[in-house]
């Protein structure tokens, strides 16, 4: 079977965080069309963090987009010239006032492909405590922050209350991969 071919590209608009491109393709019936997509400049990170009891930090932001409150964990983009893991525990400083001295990693995923090149890395951050040199970022749309038990976190997934990709795969990541491996 033929492959998709690209004809052109352009950068349609572009801000610190991404590009919408749009591309001229063949497809494999021969077809041409154009095909739209935003990517992302840096890849994103996302970061389950747990305190020493077991609660799991979730936090509210405002997403302008859907004009509403979500229940999400700390994420955010890496800074050129930074890794994944330094990237995750820079946005666990900045949006949560959080450190961690034990990391795991959840692992990548893309986000939404048909419509984007959106890369994560997920961590989780154990017995995460508080950072007192944190410069947390004024900017952040977080309008509550709460370390809940995994079972409330639990309860709230059932039921469809955390709608948000990168959080609902990171927590189960966390809760069917990681935390069951830590109980037996």
């Amino acid at each position: 079977m033929a492959e998709w071919q690209t004809l052109s590209s352009k950068n349609i608009h572009e801000t610190h965080w991404i590009r919408l491109i749009e591309d001229r393709v063949s497809i494999p019936s021969g077809k041409n069309l154009t095909y739209t997509y935003v990517q992302m400049v840096n890849h994103g990170v996302a970061v389950v963090a747990v305190n020493s009891t077991g609660d799991i930090l979730l936090q509210k932001n405002y997403r302008h987009t859907l004009q509403k409150d979500l229940w999400e964990i700390p994420s955010g983009h890496m800074d050129i010239g930074e890794g994944p893991l330094e990237a995750a525990q820079r946005e666990l400083s900045e949006e949560a006032g959080l450190r961690s001295d034990h990391w795991i990693e959840l692992g990548p995923i893309v986000l939404a492909p048909g419509i984007g090149d959106i890369h994560m890395h997920l961590f989780a951050a154990l017995d995460a405590y508080s950072d007192q040199n944190s410069q947390r970022d004024e900017e952040e749309p977080i309008s509550e922050q709460a370390f809940l038990p995994e079972s409330r976190v639990r309860h709230m997934l059932k039921e469809n209350e955390i709608p948000e990709a990168d959080t609902l795969i990171s927590l189960y990541r966390y809760l069917d991969t990681i935390k069951p491996k830590e109980t037996a």
